[in-house]
């Protein structure tokens, strides 16, 4: 008779990457938090996104984070709110609205990504150089099978 496989959640791929996320997210907004910037993890992504190109629409950046549209739009307003971004009616299309960058959120650049490199250095001591590079590889690699059409 076959032996009986049992599942273990500790075991499992997806489970390891989401509580690994979920504590690289806790780590970088408690970081940001102690050094007085008043963004969280999953803002500063999107402010680190509008750094390398300001002015991108809901849609694209909803899709560019895999976040549903009503998700998107609440932490940008959030964000709004913190004074982090602006957002304005898409002049070709008024039903989009652009996303920039206030001031507030371009001088916030320099400390928060310092703060950032830390985070992850300390996610990744005492993991080789080789070992983090095949993480990013097989990474890229699972999200790429996952979002194949």
């Amino acid at each position: 008779m076959a032996k009986e496989q049992k599942y273990k959640q500790e075991e499992c791929v997806g489970y390891l990457i989401n509580r690994v996320s979920r504590s690289l997210n806790k780590k970088m907004s408690q970081d940001f938090c102690s050094t007085g910037s008043d963004v969280s993890a999953q803002q500063w992504v999107v402010v680190a996104k509008l750094w390398e190109k300001d002015g991108l629409n809901q849609q694209e950046l909803s899709s560019h984070f895999g976040k549903d549209k009503t998700g998107m739009a609440r932490m940008l307003e959030n964000m709004e709110t913190n004074n982090l971004i602006v957002r304005i009616p898409d002049p070709r299309d008024k039903r989009n609205k652009l996303v920039y960058l206030t001031q507030k959120a371009k001088d916030m650049q320099n400390c928060t990504v310092a703060v950032a490199e830390e985070s992850i250095k300390k996610a990744v001591n005492d993991i080789s150089e080789d070992d983090v590079k095949i993480c990013k590889s097989v990474l890229c690699k699972m999200y790429k099978n996952l979002n194949e059409e």
